[in-house]
């Protein structure tokens, strides 16, 4: 859980400083009314990729581990 905890701090503090950093370098774009749509697209791509990579190298990498390439094979065979 605080693997967990910790992952989603991370990616949430580069959601929160991530779009302003981008926007004062340079990303401002405006699209459909709002300022700095692009830099959110890409922060937005960021921490979704990250989050991905915590979940599958860190939060749940004892719940894989013991879900066994052999053991799926076992219950789908029957």
């Amino acid at each position: 859980m605080l693997s967990f905890t910790g992952a989603r701090l991370f990616t949430g503090f580069i959601e929160i400083f991530g779009v302003p950093f981008l926007v004062r370098l340079g990303i401002d774009r405006t699209i459909y009314g709002v300022e700095g749509f692009v830099a959110k697209i890409w922060v937005t791509i960021v921490v979704t990729i990250l989050n991905y990579f915590f979940s599958k190298n860190f939060v749940f990498k004892n719940h894989s581990q013991s879900l066994s390439h052999s053991t799926i094979l076992r219950v789908f065979s029957r």
